[in-house]
């Protein structure tokens, strides 16, 4: 199986643990994908949250779901810097 290496790891979801499952494969991307500069209060995070921005709820939707998975502090409000998407192919990015 071949992946792009910036896309968030997929896997098979049973209904019945969906949202447990769906949870700690966000945290796991974002932590993968994401640092936060705070001498400078810059986010550094995937290209993935640019492209569809509108379905986090804007920037403001993108530093909740960082302060969620423990990437900035809650009492601050950084800028954001989106990283480069690799598109490179690598094999076995599931699980």
């Amino acid at each position: 199986m071949w992946c792009i290496s910036s896309c968030p790891a997929i896997a098979y979801y049973k209904p019945e643990t969906i949202q447990e499952d769906l949870g700690l494969a966000e945290n796991v991307f974002v932590n993968s994908n994401s640092s936060y500069d705070s001498l400078n209060n810059v986010l550094f995070t995937s290209e993935l949250f640019n492209w569809f921005k509108e379905d986090f709820n804007g920037e403001s939707g993108i530093i909740d779901i960082m302060r969620i998975n423990n990437v900035i502090p809650f009492d601050v409000v950084p800028s954001i810097k989106y990283e480069s998407y690799n598109w490179d192919l690598k094999s076995k990015n599931y699980k």
